[in-house]
């Protein structure tokens, strides 16, 4: 791929105007380093609400929508689809507690709700693991994704661009924060969305049309690429039912963001009010489910039919938007990818630093440092965060399955992020020996080859039940303790007797009715859409208004019963 000279001057011109946000920002997020990690907890729902999506799309997001759609038909994309569940439920009941619990991260979380040796442990210890190990390995996995775009599949000399692109990330992400973060962010989603729609346009106009690619790929045969059900294979673990039962039985509770993720989280309690961290974690629902899924798989479907012998080691997304788009828009879509390249980056450099500054460096180090000290150590660990990125390059093949390992863990200690909030007896220990328990377990599975499934229901089967023996057998957390978290958050659930009359959690039967129709919303108008996009308007017509109307029903179920109470962190 040639870059022509109009190609080159709109990744320039994305550069400078990212760079320009970071400068005119640098004032507004020096003033504390509540400013610098979550906006003075001032966003509005629309503005935290894109960061979490944009924060979600990372460069190979795409490229791996298109290889599994290759794979596994549409219904391959119910692995990550089956999120959208706990997205819902972190909607009508996460959000608000995060918010109200007041915390700069989600590490913090530790000593608000547990207390003891257990509590100071578990806090010191997510600290410097996330914000040292997985934070600069996510960095590096995600910039050599970008290098093997590049060089691979777009034949671009990556050693100059990629620098250049990590310079001026640093810069702005460095200089600003977190208002540096949430608002190139929001460029940098729309940009990145308006690629993916341009190059499904592109992609299905070259194979003909919808109606020609609905043809050609078999719409009505049950083996067809456009099946929604996931593929089953012939032994029992990847049957029908079975994967379906872990889809919506298990796997969306059982993962390690099962709380929301901490990236979610530092949005949400960025937002003024629980109300708007309610509503931003909708907005990202929609966005990230149903807005910009169906780009994505038109563009692999087309695919399929462009370029049906794909050569070993290419992507298909990226061969098909250079075997479909004139020169111009090729530098366009080079600016989209670097979009969703910037916008992970900045988001692990400020996410990063949060942990170690605020969990770590004043927890432990220098609690009596001054908010500028500690917005000077938070942008001097950006650096070093980022320079332990590039190294973690080089050695990126080796630890892609670390990182992989990371994410399957959280089959034993999700329950437990869950559990901690509606019943009184987790304790710290609860989530130490869940992670180890996890671990552990997980590795064993991976040493004798087991897949996913199998893996996931083996480590939650033996992890989950140990964790909560531990509970049971070491010291609950103070009720001294318990009560002053529980008169912060009014958590539902179970809490015997530690509630005062005025701490009583919202009314949990509205809650539950409107997490149950966002899930209806989301699934009604991805599917609905998709049948319409492909002519079957006798089914994607109902489903779509179906999904509408649940819609309308989660916006009216969405206001907090008492909103004068809304906001009662600070």
């Amino acid at each position: 791929m040639q870059l022509s000279i109009a190609d080159i001057l709109i990744v320039g011109f994305y550069l400078t105007i990212v760079l320009f946000m970071g400068f005119y920002l640098q004032k507004k997020a020096s003033s504390g380093v509540t400013q610098y990690f979550l906006s003075g907890r001032n966003l509005s729902w629309w503005l935290a609400g894109t960061s979490m999506a944009a924060s979600a799309f990372s460069v190979d997001t795409p490229l791996y929508v298109t290889d599994i759609t290759r794979s596994g038909g549409i219904g391959a994309n119910w692995e990550w689809w089956c999120y959208a569940i706990g997205g819902a439920f972190s909607v009508f009941f996460l959000a608000r507690l995060w918010r109200r619990a007041g915390v700069i991260t989600d590490v913090e979380l530790s000593e608000l709700r547990y207390s003891g040796k257990g509590a100071v442990i578990l806090r010191a210890f997510r600290a410097l693991v996330f914000s040292v190990f997985v934070n600069c390995l996510a960095m590096a996995l995600v910039i050599k994704a970008m290098v093997s775009i590049l060089a691979d599949s777009m034949g671009l000399d990556p050693l100059l661009l990629i620098p250049i692109c990590i310079t001026v990330t640093a810069v702005y992400s460095i200089l600003s924060g977190f208002w540096g973060v949430v608002v190139t962010d929001f460029l940098q989603f729309f940009l990145a969305l308006s690629g993916a729609l341009l190059l499904a346009v592109f992609s299905v106009s070259a194979v003909g049309g919808i109606s020609e690619m609905t043809t050609q790929l078999g719409a009505d045969s049950a083996v067809s690429p456009m099946n929604f059900l996931p593929r089953p294979g012939g032994d029992f673990w990847s049957s029908l039912p079975a994967m379906l039962a872990l889809l919506f039985g298990i796997q969306w509770w059982a993962f390690i963001n099962s709380d929301g993720g901490g990236k979610v989280i530092q949005r949400q309690m960025a937002c003024r009010d629980e109300r708007e961290a309610a509503r931003a974690t909708l907005w990202f629902l929609l966005t990230h489910y149903v807005i910009r899924t169906w780009p994505w798989l038109l563009t692999a479907l087309a695919s399929l039919i462009l370029i049906p012998d794909l050569p070993a080691g290419h992507s298909a997304y990226v061969e098909v938007m250079l075997k479909v788009l004139p020169t111009g828009w090729r530098g366009f879509m080079l600016a989209t990818f670097l979009a969703a390249f910037m916008s992970t980056i900045d988001t692990q450099l400020n996410w990063g630093s949060s942990y170690f500054v605020n969990d770590f460096y004043a927890r432990f180090l220098r609690p009596a440092a001054s908010e500028k000290h500690l917005i000077l150590v938070s942008r001097l660990s950006g650096v070093f965060f980022l320079i332990l990125a590039g190294i973690f390059t080089f050695y990126a093949d080796s630890v892609t399955s670390v990182f992989r390992f990371i994410l399957s863990m959280g089959a034993g200690i999700g329950p437990i992020y869950l559990l901690r909030w509606f019943w009184w007896r987790i304790n710290a220990w609860s989530e130490i020996s869940a992670m180890t328990l996890s671990m552990t377990v997980s590795s064993i599975c991976r040493l004798y080859g087991l897949e996913l499934a199998p893996s996931l229901i083996i480590t939650l089967a033996a992890s989950l039940p140990l964790a909560l023996l531990v509970t049971m057998l070491t010291k609950p957390t103070e009720r001294e303790h318990l009560k002053r978290f529980v008169a912060r958050t009014r958590p539902f659930g179970f809490w015997a007797d530690l509630r005062r009359p005025q701490d009583a959690p919202d009314a949990w039967l509205p809650l539950l009715t409107g997490c149950i129709c966002l899930c209806l919303c989301i699934f009604g108008l991805l599917f609905g859409i998709g049948w319409l996009f492909f002519g079957f308007y006798g089914i994607g017509i109902p489903v779509t208004a179906a999904g509408l109307l649940c819609g309308f029903a989660v916006l009216k179920l969405l206001v907090p019963s008492s909103p004068e109470r809304r906001d009662t962190c600070e």
